[in-house]
Formats: structure tokens, sequence, C-alpha cells
């Protein structure tokens, strides 16, 4: 067994969901193939002791996590942990969010209502395809994004806005790519556009967008519609610590909230021995999520954990009990995150 010991916050405000006991802040223990967590007797801090199975390859660490101000009016725990595309039969511990694609508009209020029911939030791609939202000749098209978007205005997502249920608007995916957009990246402007044509319909739901700060920064102008960036992280990408140290410094410069998110399919450094979804690439081994995960957690900034993805065809990866130990750490650390919302003006 392998040891992670994390400093935490006070007990009596962590709530978690997973089959377990709460005792006078003493233990919370889970099942034999599920991490271990015991806090020490001290009501000031929650010093979790994370057990996890050999299999996981996991070396001893101590991740500290910010502690919030007491100051701060009506401050509470937890930022939203998930995968894309994780079905209603998943909406249960560890996992406190999804992003789901509206491929269909009838099926997204049950959905909806399933997530509220549960108290998972949805990230709600509208879109759903690049292919949809391009030009004949590949380039991004605002109109045709526009007419996307309008399948829903009518929906009656006015209820779960208001309640949090549907956490945010995903506008539009690596508008940044080149490749993907016959050799441009989308326009800052149209990526402006978009978000604005959102509020419009929606003023109180949150925009993002899968594009990092770094090239957000790039923008000709201060961001005002769009409110959230996106840091997915792989080992392709460097040094993890630096990775999110720099897009959180950038995010806070533009003011926008940071959603943080691994790849944890296609994004390993191949120590795993588990082939990913295209050649030549590794899905993450427990040890890489744990690891990567952990850093991307200790930016305070950071609004959301967000993890590609479900794979509806190929669940054995999810299913492996050393990634399932992984995760359900993981799900421990968002819990305990000072909260931090994605609108940050």
């Amino acid at each position: 067994m392998h040891v992670m010991t994390a400093t935490w916050l006070d007990p009596s405000r962590l709530r978690w969901g997973v089959t377990a006991s709460l005792v006078g802040g003493a233990m919370l223990a889970f099942s034999a193939d599920r991490p271990r967590v015991t806090p020490s007797p001290d009501t000031s801090t929650l010093a979790m002791s994370l057990i996890l199975p050999e299999s996981t390859g996991y070396e001893s660490a101590a991740y500290q996590t910010p502690q919030p101000s007491d100051s701060i009016p009506g401050h509470q725990l937890g930022i939203p942990f998930g995968l894309y595309h994780l079905p209603e039969t998943e909406f249960a511990p560890p996992f406190t969010s999804a992003l789901r694609n509206g491929t269909d508009p009838a099926e997204v209020i049950p959905i909806l209502e399933a997530a509220r029911k549960a108290g998972v939030k949805v990230y709600l791609n509208m879109f759903v395809s690049r292919r949809q939202i391009q030009n004949p000749d590949g380039s991004f098209s605002l109109e045709r994004w526009k007419q996307r978007i309008d399948r829903f205005q009518n929906l009656g997502l006015e209820p779960f806005i208001s309640d949090g249920t549907l956490a945010g608007n995903y506008l539009m995916d690596e508008p940044d790519s080149r490749g993907k957009w016959n050799g441009e990246s989308v326009p800052f402007a149209d990526i402006e556009a978009a978000a604005a044509y959102s509020k419009q319909l929606w003023p109180g739901l949150t925009t993002m967008i899968r594009a990092d700060p770094l090239f957000l920064q790039k923008a000709p102008f201060r961001w005002v519609y769009l409110d959230a960036a996106w840091a997915q992280y792989t080992t392709r990408k460097g040094n993890v610590e630096d990775y999110a140290r720099r897009h959180a410094a950038v995010a806070k410069e533009l003011g926008l909230g940071l959603v943080v998110g691994l790849n944890v399919l296609d994004g390993g450094d191949g120590s795993s021995g588990l082939e990913g979804t295209k050649v030549k690439y590794s899905a993450m081994s427990a040890a890489e999520v744990m690891h990567n995960g952990s850093v991307l957690l200790r930016e305070p900034g950071a609004c959301a954990l967000l993890l590609w993805k479900y794979d509806r065809e190929d669940r054995a990866y999810f299913l492996r009990p050393e990634i399932r130990a992984a995760l359900e750490t993981l799900g421990l650390l968002a819990a305990a995150h000072p909260a931090s919302s994605c609108k940050v003006r």
C-alpha cells in the first residue's frame, strides 16, 4: 500500500457521498478497493492519509490545498469533478459533474433532471460537432454556430441555470487548432461574439471554451462575455507543475475562470502500458492520474476538474481498480478544494 498525505480544511465542512462513515471528525473509511481517509484529530485542519492499492504504483507525497479566508461570506468547499460524456447511470460519487453533448435537445431536460436529483453539475455542448459549425471551406461559421445554439432557446433551461444544475455553456472546442479550421484559428472576435450571444439568450449561464489562457491572452481586447478558459493537460505539454502555474497566472491576469482537465485516455507518458485511443498515444496510469490531477487541484483558482473521456463503447479503463481508486481520491481532493467560481469578474 502507498500513502498520500494532504492537509485539508475543517472536517465538519467536508461532505462526501461514497459509502463511508465520519465519526466525530475521526475517520472516513472506504471499502477495501477504494482509498481510505484518516484525518487527524486536529479540529482546524483535516490531515488525510489516502491509502491506495499497491497496483497504483503511486509513491507517497504531500499535497496541501490553500486555506480559504474566513472573511469570505458564505465560503463553501468543493469544485465540480467529472468526465466528458458521463452517462446518467454514472451520476454518482466520485463524480459531481459531467460535460454532455446536446445532440437532441429533447434529451437534454431529462439529463438535467437526473443531474439535479444526483447533485451533479452539467456543462452543455450545444454545438455538438465541429463540422456542424464550419463553412464549406472548413473555417468557423458564427451564423451556423448560432443556429445550433438556437435549438435550445425555448427549451426551458432557466430553472436549471438558476439552481446551478446547468453550470456552463461549452461554446467551442479547440478554436486554436489551425488544422481543424482550414488553416486558421477561430477569430477572437467570433469567440467573444459567440459568448455574447449566449449571454443574450441566458444571462446567468457561464460561458466557457476549451482553449487555454495562453491562446486567449493573444486577443487584442479584454474579454467581457467569455467567462472561463480551459487548460487540459497531457504529458506532451511538459512539466505539469509549470503548466498549471503558468495557465493559472494568465487566467487570473485575463479575469477569466479556469477549468482544468486531464486527457487520461491519450495523455500518458507511456509508463502505463495502456494503449490510447490514437496510434502511438498512451492512457495515463493511476500514478499519472493522481499526480497530474493533484497538481492541477493545487491551484486555488481552478473552478472545475474534467477528464477526457468516458467511452461508452470501451469502459475498460475506468473499470480498472487502480484507476477507480485514483479517481475517487481526486474526487475527495476536488470536494475539499476551496470553492472557486468560473465567473471571476
